[in-house]
């Protein structure tokens, strides 16, 4: 639960004080939402979402980390630990097809593998 909140204080981060690495991901990101719901619930559920797991404001006024999830591929990693598989995913680089849904581990805490190169 903790690392869960980690990262949702993250993403928040991201979306709001790193927006050239974010743009840059939403460029390489592709696939579409499927609206299942899984990242409003990840570890704090959002109080916008309705007993029937719908956004109280999809089409109105979504808080910006909303509009991006998911940033980079730990938030797809973090969806696919849930049981679910998120509607978006981040090609691989070299073959441009999707890459393995597996979560990935990451020992060291949700920001492990950023660079100074990135500002994050």
């Amino acid at each position: 639960m903790a690392a869960q909140i980690m990262s949702k204080l993250w993403r928040f981060y991201l979306a709001h004080f790193s927006k050239t690495y974010v743009l840059n991901q939403l460029s390489r990101r592709a696939g579409e939402c499927r609206q299942c719901g899984t990242c409003c619930v990840l570890g704090v559920p959002c109080p916008l979402l309705t007993r029937d797991k719908l956004c109280a404001v999809y089409g109105k006024c979504r808080p910006q980390v909303c509009r991006v999830f998911p940033i980079d591929q730990r938030d797809i990693d973090e969806v696919a630990a849930h049981g679910c598989r998120c509607g978006y995913y981040f090609p691989d680089e070299e073959t441009r097809e999707p890459r393995t849904w597996a979560p990935v581990s990451r020992p060291g805490g949700w920001a492990e593998g950023h660079s100074e190169e990135t500002g994050l």
